[in-house]
């Protein structure tokens, strides 16, 4: 009787210890893929027919050069201090170049942020733009340039480009 209690008692405890393993084992592939796997960015194709025509005349180190200057705009809480020139310089690349600007953003930032350049202006854009509007005064000020730009020229490349 007491060595049946006692063989009753190892099959529940092995039951329970292959429950408890089974669980484990769910719990860190639930951890790994929602907190410490990192996604791949986003790169898209860059154009080899160039519609403008201008090829590309930039080297890596000004692509990068751009794409972080972009970076330090679109961070943090800039609405009264956003500078045109990064937005200019990637606005006048050619459409290679412009992708190659896309592409370098999304592999340094887009695990950071969770977002693509293109969401990234998108949301800046969207986020600010209401404030400055409103504004009289700011309406030739640097960051409404930037806003007027960024509607007019970057976005709307973005999208034709298919860069979203």
């Amino acid at each position: 009787m007491k060595n049946k209690i006692i063989e009753n008692i190892n099959q529940v405890t092995s039951i329970k210890i292959v429950q408890i393993v089974i669980v484990l084992v769910v719990l860190s592939l639930i951890v790994y893929f929602m907190f410490l796997r990192k996604s791949k960015p986003y790169s898209a194709p860059v154009p080899k027919d160039d519609p403008t025509g201008t090829g590309s005349h930039n080297n890596d180190n000004e692509i990068k050069r751009i794409a972080s200057a972009l970076h330090k705009e679109i961070v943090g809480v800039n609405i009264w201090t956003r500078k045109l020139k990064p937005y200019q310089d990637f606005a006048n690349l050619s459409d290679t170049d412009f992708v190659k600007v896309y592409n370098e953003y999304n592999a340094l930032y887009q695990n950071e942020d969770n977002e693509t350049l293109y969401e990234a202006i998108d949301n800046e854009m969207t986020a600010w733009g209401g404030i400055i509007d409103g504004i009289e005064i700011w309406e030739q000020s640097e960051p409404s340039q930037v806003r007027a730009l960024v509607n007019s020229s970057i976005l709307p490349r973005m999208e034709r480009l298919n860069l979203k």
